[in-house]
């Protein structure tokens, strides 16, 4: 369920709150001049700064050696100083292309999670199935902890001095009580106990 979202549209990126984690989608253009690049930078990190957890799933267009690309190019450098001062840790673990194309295919969708909402998340891969792009879907779980379970089992408690003990002989009269070792008579064996239900 969506928790929160900006209140006005921004130019190539937008977020939501789902479940208390901030997801970020992120998609700059090859077009852009290396000074609207860092622009855009500077904007995303404005946004994600203080909203933790949080994911940024983006598409970059950012070519580097970390994420399995044959050189690293400027706009990679900055995107990963940018996301060095949000200490956010780079999710992809292949070498898996992420977008193909007739010139080619490469590694330039990139999933990064604030450092601790990483570890929680697993799976992470590139998908096969088919997304009518050309990019490919990255998928991954994020293990939740699982809510405590409000105790299903009652206790019942007595107060002796609300005890009305006419209502009581009432309620009882007719009932049969199994025998047992437990005599009632207050000199119980050790073990016995009496449970109000």
């Amino acid at each position: 369920m969506v928790q929160e979202r900006p209140a006005r549209a921004r130019p190539f990126f937008t977020w939501a709150r789902i479940n208390g984690i901030y997801v970020f989608s992120v998609y700059a253009p090859p077009r852009l001049a290396d000074a609207e690049f860092s622009a855009l930078l500077t904007n995303i990190i404005e946004k994600t700064w203080g909203k933790r957890p949080h994911i940024v799933a983006d598409d970059f267009n950012a070519s580097s050696t970390e994420w399995g690309c044959r050189e690293t190019r400027w706009h990679a450098t900055a995107l990963l100083d940018a996301f060095a001062a949000l200490e956010a840790v780079l999710l992809n673990t292949e070498n898996t292309p992420t977008f193909t194309g007739p010139l080619g295919y490469s590694v330039i969708d990139l999933t990064f999670a604030s450092d601790k909402l990483a570890p929680q998340i697993t799976s992470w891969a590139v998908s096969e199935l088919y997304t009518h792009s050309d990019h490919q879907a990255i998928v991954f779980e994020i293990k939740t902890a699982r809510p405590s379970r409000p105790s299903t089992h009652q206790s019942c408690k007595w107060n002796a001095r609300t005890l009305d003990i006419e209502c009581l002989s009432v309620m009882m009269s007719g009932t049969a009580v199994p025998p047992g070792p437990c005599r009632g008579d207050g000199n119980e064996p050790h073990g016995c106990h009496y449970r109000a239900y």
